[in-house]
């Protein structure tokens, strides 16, 4: 998602993880049966996959939006996954260097921060 035009990575990682934060969801509420939770997470699954994904990304925006409260950023609001073409997406210079600030304390971002270009390679 780092390189440019990478909408369509975090859209396939919103719906990818948003299913694990429904089966969280769903495990939080509910913890007095595995086997039931695991059923319900079964029919969540399959619905997310007749609606194109649509409520697992919702999911990840609400996450994103709470973890941004979280770390400090106050004036932020995302209303999809990638930040673009919706005037809805709310920032501030502020927020943006406090963003910036908390992922440098990763490491790997870090390493891919420093460098110019980046290549990926195939594992076979």
């Amino acid at each position: 998602m780092l390189l440019p035009s990478g909408n369509d990575a975090a859209v396939a990682l919103a719906q990818y993880f948003g299913k694990f934060l429904s089966f969280k969801l769903v495990r939080d509420t509910d913890s007095k049966n595995v086997r039931e939770t695991l059923q319900k997470f079964k029919e969540f699954t399959e619905f997310y996959n007749k609606e194109y994904d649509k409520e697992s990304v919702k999911l990840f925006i609400f996450e994103m939006n709470k973890n941004c409260h979280k770390i400090g950023l106050k004036n932020t609001y995302f209303a999809n996954v990638h930040g673009l073409s919706n005037t809805k997406n709310l920032t501030t210079a502020k927020d943006m260097a406090i963003l910036t600030s908390h992922c440098l304390k990763n490491h790997l971002l870090r390493v891919i921060f420093k460098k110019k270009y980046y290549t990926c390679e195939v594992f076979n």
